[in-house]
């Protein structure tokens, strides 16, 4: 709004942050604004499906023609994630024609739709087989929902009798890397049935608290192996599993700005699953004293 006497000209606002973001640097046309009058101006900027939780200080820089650059108190912009989802899948090798066609069903245990489902098949040399189908597709898996991808594959001679050792590779609209996960299929036509753990930790985006006691859970359908911390790139703790479920509490001392927390999880499978929390810390009377 302009609130003075004369007419602002070619008005527009850049957007500064201390740390890496989608909008470090934007700058935001507003154009002319007359006297008394308030002009809005806008810009897109990318923020990816599977970026964690954020709170940012953002300073803004007011420009005009024949006007000094005006800095402004800083806003805080936040940013939401969209947890991804957890899957399960189950895979099968069966006879198709001359060759045989392997079977994948996945179980979205998510909350949201999964849109624009892809299916790859990545093998190894010794793995017995020769793709004929490169991808399967899928529009939509719902909440709770299963749905099958089919891909042909030419069973060599030296296949491995204890199963075809691939890896599945999905993504979705949203989640260009959905899930990674090493399968050996059995030759008699048997299922197999992999789940991933799921992680998460309870933290708020933004705090003036100077330690903050966290919640951490990781899950699976067989067993917890272990958990492993990380916080602000150094490794914090590691946390025992050995059962289905696993909960635990650590401290962290967070420092002024942006704090980062990641969390990883592997079961007895082999399995690895992680959650990226980032906490912005504010200045308080114990990091001005040390300053």
């Amino acid at each position: 709004r302009n609130d003075g006497p004369a007419p602002l000209y070619r008005v527009r606002v850049r957007l500064r942050t201390d740390r890496k973001s989608a909008w470090r640097g934007a700058t935001i046309p507003v154009g002319f604004v007359p006297p008394g009058e308030t002009a809005r101006g806008t810009v897109e900027v990318a923020v990816g499906a599977t970026s964690p939780s954020r709170s940012d200080d953002v300073h803004i820089v007011l420009e005009a023609d024949a006007l000094d650059p005006l800095t402004l108190d800083p806003v805080v912009f936040d940013v939401e994630d969209l947890p991804t989802p957890p899957l399960g899948a189950t895979a099968r090798l069966v006879p198709h024609g001359e060759n045989h066609r392997i079977e994948v069903e996945l179980e979205n245990r998510g909350e949201n739709n999964l849109t624009g489902m892809r299916l790859k098949l990545a093998w190894r040399d010794d793995s017995g087989i020769e793709l004929i189908d490169r991808e399967a597709i899928l529009p939509v898996i719902g909440p709770g929902d299963s749905g099958r991808f089919d891909l042909e594959v030419r069973l060599l001679d030296d296949a491995p009798p204890e199963g075809v050792p691939v890896e599945l590779r999905v993504g979705a609209d949203r989640f260009p890397s959905l899930l990674t996960m090493p399968m050996t299929v059995p030759l008699d036509g048997e299922d197999t049935s992999k789940a991933a753990p799921f992680v998460d930790a309870q933290v708020p985006i933004r705090t003036d608290q100077e330690r903050l006691v966290v919640p951490l859970m990781a899950t699976d359908d067989g067993r917890v192996e272990s958990m492993v911390v990380w916080w602000n790139g150094e490794k914090l703790a590691w946390l025992p599993g050995g059962e289905p479920s696993v909960k635990a509490e650590v401290e962290l001392r967070l420092e002024p700005g942006q704090n980062t927390l990641t969390v990883i999880a592997e079961d007895d499978g082999g399995l690895k699953a992680s959650a990226h929390r980032m906490v912005w810390g504010a200045e308080t009377s114990e990091s001005l004293a040390e300053e």
